[in-house]
This record gives C-alpha cells, structure tokens and sequence, in this order.
C-alpha cells in the first residue's frame, strides 16, 4: 500500500520552511557575547577577538559538524557491521555489508547489476528482493526513500510512505537516509567517471 502526499509550494516553498532563518533570540545571544568578549579583550588588541571569532567559526561550522559526525560513524563500524554511514568515492570499496545494500539499490546501480553490467561486490550481498525489476519494489530501496521529499517534472513536492511487510523489520532514521542519499551521489559520480561503486578494489572499473 501507498499513500502519496503532495507538498504545495514547490521546492521554494518547501525549503522556505525547512531552512527557517534562525531565532532572533539565538542571533542576539551570540551577538552579545561577541561584543562582551570584544569588550574584555579590546585593551590586549583585535588579534584576540580574531582569535576568539575564528575558534567559533571553527567548531560551530556545518564542516566541523559533518566531519564529527563522520568520525562517530567511523567509530561506531568497529561494533556495528550493519551501520548506516556515508561513503565518499575514496571510501566505496570498504562499505559494510549493510551499507552494501543501500548502495545496490540506488536506481542506477540497481539497473547495471540487474544488466550485469558490475561487479555488484561479488554477488556476497544478500538483497530482500534480488530480482526485482523495479527498484522501487525493493524493501531496501523503500527505506531509504520512505517519507523524503522529491519534485516531479512540475516541481511539485511530493512524498511516498510506504507500508509493507519487511522482512527485517527494519525503520532508518532520518540522518541515515540522507547518508544513504548523499552516498547515492558519489555512487553516480564514480559511475559517470567510469567507476563502478560495487567494485571490492579500489578504482575498479565498469
């Protein structure tokens, strides 16, 4: 069963409100500190303002953010073989084995193993449904897109949720399916660079 919402406004309208400008009340807080810091330091010279405002910047950046999150998934590999992370293309070929699925089901992938057109990481994944013809028929796949926004043609925002009976029994979180999606990416960078993402070495080829 599927049950498909439409989002009006298209993607202005739905980044509108998904990227909110932040609280004023959290703008002025830190506006106040940085005039409180300035302040405090204005008599041993602009070098420890700057010094002051290039730590901030430094540890409150969406790059800080992203890089502790990447070295907290790193770390959580070691004990979870089935942990949800995002891959680069310098990192494909060391994807575990439940990132190894996600990776098969992206929709360009999903259509070069079905051809035999890759390596597919040997044939040691064990797919939900194999032989699917539709990724989209896939548990995997509906996981990974379950509830996120996408646009058709006209721009119209819209989000399928899915209702099935997974075998696994298996619900991502948010964070993992924009990890998935964004390794989606680099899958269809290395594809369009003649890579093949499913490849066990490194650089292999399609």
């Amino acid at each position: 069963m599927i049950a498909v919402k439409t989002i009006d406004g298209g993607s202005n309208g739905f980044n509108t409100v998904l990227y909110a400008p932040p609280d004023q009340r959290l703008t002025t807080y830190l506006q106040n500190n940085l005039s409180n810091a300035y302040q405090t330091f204005q008599h041993q010279g602009q070098n420890a303002l700057n010094t002051i405002t290039s730590m901030y910047e430094k540890f409150n950046s969406d790059e800080a953010i992203n890089r502790s999150i990447a070295v907290m998934q790193a770390a959580s590999i070691i004990v979870d073989p089935l942990q949800v992370q995002y891959l680069d293309i310098d990192t494909m070929n060391t994807a575990n084995m439940g990132m190894r699925k996600y990776i098969m089901v992206n929709p360009m992938v999903h259509e070069l193993n079905r051809t035999n057109r890759c390596a597919g990481f040997g044939g040691e994944v064990l797919m939900s449904e194999p032989d699917a013809e539709n990724v989209e028929d896939t548990y995997e796949y509906q996981r990974v897109m379950n509830g996120i926004v996408q646009y058709d043609k006209e721009d119209n925002g819209y989000a399928v949720h899915y209702s099935n009976n997974d075998p696994e029994n298996v619900e991502l979180r948010f964070l993992e399916q924009t990890a998935v999606m964004d390794t989606w990416l680099e899958v269809e960078k290395m594809i369009n660079m003649g890579l093949d993402p499913t490849s066990l070495e490194m650089d292999g080829e399609l």
